[in-house]
């Protein structure tokens, strides 16, 4: 478009007004190179300009240049249309963060998930809503995020507006800018506070269960249907003068003297087929003193499968007297 075109309005004012109305490159021709007329250019909606002067061949590239920009923008407009309809309708919250871990965007689950509005948090730093334990944790992973490509995963306490901490998950990458340079990063979290209650219950369930285990006057173990020792008890330990982490993990042959083992492995054998075994055999003990042990083999069979057995064995030298 010329930028002279008579009397009235002139070309970038006309270039504004159609601009207005529908989305089209617009190149300008002008014989001015001025100042006041350049700043009056860029602060427009076009792609440029060209000197009459320059010829045709300069003109016509100047407009396959704009066509490409303009392509290349719609494109880019329709990505990020994609991007945010999916970010809107996602059941995580996501998150944008600049380089400085200042919030520029929040999907609109932020209201349902933290009572706040996602406009109430723009532009404040995500650590100041983090819990105070956990904001040095989620410092150091922020300069982990912005020096990796890895995508990561960080587990939090984020305050909600009533005051309240929920447990979140966050998984994160880091952003980059046309020239490979970290501007930020994007996150996807929820709400795991459920699930991290559940993992408190169940450990303490466990540690209940450890110590009702370990107060059974008997050796306990879990064996798998490979013969690997998957749980003992401190009795356990304790029979056969070792730490549990020198018998988990490996196979019963490897614990057991040879000769025990040969007695023994034809009850193991029975109880991987589904049968309860039980047995009464000489065993020694750490110090290598000869007991004599009731053994009670219950196989663990789950969907018609043996899993492995659960072994529980008594000292009954004392009724053999």
């Amino acid at each position: 478009m010329d930028i002279q075109l008579g009397k009235g309005i002139d070309g970038i004012e006309a270039a504004e007004r159609i601009s207005g109305l529908r989305d089209i490159p617009v190149v300008f021709l002008t014989a001015f190179c001025d100042e006041d007329t350049i700043k009056r250019i860029n602060g427009n909606t076009g792609y440029g300009y060209v000197v009459k002067t320059s010829g045709n061949h300069v003109i016509l590239s100047a407009i396959n240049m704009a066509f490409r920009l303009y392509n290349s923008k719609r494109i880019l407009e329709e990505n990020e249309e994609k991007y945010r309809l999916l970010a809107d309708n996602s059941t995580d919250l996501i998150t944008k963060l600049n380089e400085k871990g200042e919030i520029v965007y929040l999907s609109p689950l932020c209201k349902s998930m933290t009572g706040y509005e996602p406009d109430e948090l723009m532009g404040s730093n995500v650590f100041s809503h983090c819990h105070p334990d956990d904001r040095s944790l989620m410092m150091d992973y922020y300069n982990r995020i912005m020096e990796l490509p890895d995508i990561f995963t960080i587990n939090y306490r984020l305050r909600l507006k009533n005051g309240e901490y929920r447990w979140v998950e966050s998984r994160c990458k880091r952003l980059l800018d046309g020239n490979g340079k970290a501007t930020g990063m994007i996150a996807s979290s929820r709400d795991i506070t459920e699930r991290k209650e559940y993992e408190k219950a169940l450990r303490e369930s466990e540690e209940k269960l450890h110590q009702i285990m370990n107060g059974v006057p008997a050796l306990l173990s879990y064996v798998d249907n490979s013969e690997k020792y998957i749980y003992v008890n401190s009795g356990y330990e304790k029979w056969h003068n070792t730490g549990k982490e020198n018998i988990i993990g490996r196979y019963v042959k490897d614990i057991l003297p040879h000769d025990e083992y040969e007695r023994v492995s034809l009850n193991m054998k029975k109880a991987l087929e589904g049968e309860v075994v039980v047995f009464e055999d000489v065993k020694l003990n750490g110090s290598g003193t000869e007991k004599h042990m009731r053994y009670h083999f219950v196989p663990h069979i789950s969907a018609g499968t043996v899993l492995g057995f659960f072994a529980l064995i008594f000292d009954v030298t004392e009724n053999k007297k």
